[in-house]
């Protein structure tokens, strides 16, 4: 059987027969899609698509770690040549959140450490969404084949005919560097951590940061053992509602849980703003951590959600937070008085700023 790939906040593997009601719900969406249609579809006969994916080690189902529901799937079958073939869908509801990539690129990367030399895969020219997916995450478009494909037929039974875009990316090539550079830039991993979806198992790591009076010295209130499990589902809340919230920081070496970071909404001088936020633990401090996982989080903040402005605010003398906000472009915006803070200090960064900083790297 196929190892699960894990991703910040999915999980990918085989399908389950409990997975129906939800493979049902996201292929059901797409009966009078003019891409990829599963026309005349029900509950009953739909139970053949699921036939189709059980046991199969070419589907991967897009699994939410919080709440586990399947969003899609990514089919990736063995072609010729040491070639694979991969297709996507995602349930409509969780579009636009970077579910699709995320998902996809780390299928990709699977497939690249079992030696295969060449992915490929095909859409419709007018699915714009799709080539634009690919293209994102390193393939390159090879081929325009006219009229080759069929899905339907018109009123008269006459096939209706439709183009195919054909895109690929190789191991080996400049597609590969820049799928690598998507991996980076998009998933939550930087050089020494990946950030994924907390969980109630990370109650002790998390309890060893949020209880710890010296780094919540400014929270209005001690955490207990209540109150930290109330964070961990409150997260998992978030992932499930928003497509973030605050993510374990855990080690590359290890695996080790040492704090937290993330995208949340926060009220600030009374308007609901994005907030990057971040609690590391008390010994891992001072190493630069906060600052590559707040980073982390800008880049993939700007690149799936809509968000003009990133804030990040604190009480006004949490020196260290200010200057990691500092660290990654933020900017002092305004302070306000508070009944939390007593004053409480407010930094932003805008995706112009952000942009501008992208392009002179590159």
């Amino acid at each position: 059987m196929r190892e699960e790939i894990k991703t910040a906040r999915l999980f990918l593997r085989q399908f389950r027969e409990s997975d129906y009601d939800d493979l049902f719900e996201f292929l059901s969406q797409l009966e009078d899609d003019e891409f990829e249609g599963y026309p005349g579809i029900t509950y009953e006969n739909g139970r053949e698509h699921l036939r189709q994916r059980l046991g199969s080690e070419a589907f991967y189902a897009v699994v939410l770690h919080g709440s586990g529901k399947v969003i899609g799937n990514i089919f990736c079958g063995a072609r010729d040549f040491a070639g694979k073939e991969v297709g996507y869908i995602i349930n409509k509801d969780y579009q636009r959140q970077g579910y699709a990539a995320e998902a996809l690129s780390a299928v990709i990367r699977s497939a690249f450490q079992e030696g295969i030399h060449r992915i490929y895969a095909e859409c419709d020219p007018r699915n714009t969404a799709s080539w634009k997916l690919l293209e994102s995450v390193g393939f390159r478009r090879e081929a325009h084949f006219r009229q080759n494909i069929c899905f339907r037929k018109d009123t008269d039974g006459a096939p209706i005919w439709k183009d195919t875009y054909v895109y690929a990316i190789l191991e080996s090539d400049e597609t590969n560097k820049l799928f690598r550079e998507f991996v980076e830039e998009n998933t939550l991993e930087t050089e020494r951590l990946f950030l994924r979806e907390m969980n109630e198992d990370d109650y002790d790591a998390l309890y060893s940061v949020l209880a710890d009076s010296d780094i919540m010295q400014h929270y209005p209130y001690t955490f207990d053992e209540k109150r930290v499990r109330g964070w961990i589902a409150k997260n998992i809340d978030c992932y499930r509602i928003f497509g973030f919230g605050l993510w374990a920081v855990c080690l590359k070496d290890t695996g080790e849980m040492i704090g937290d970071c993330g995208l949340t909404l926060q009220n600030i001088n009374g308007e609901i703003l994005p907030e990057i936020g971040y609690h590391i633990r008390h010994d891992c401090q001072r190493k630069g951590y906060a600052r590559e996982a707040a980073k982390a989080v800008r880049n993939w903040a700007f690149r799936n959600t809509d968000y003009p402005t990133l804030y990040s605010y604190c009480k006004y003398t949490i020196v260290p937070s200010i200057k990691t906000a500092e660290s990654i472009g933020m900017h002092f915006v305004c302070e306000y008085p508070d009944e939390k803070n007593g004053t409480t200090h407010v930094s932003a960064v805008s995706r112009k700023e952000w942009l501008d900083e992208m392009t002179e790297i590159t």
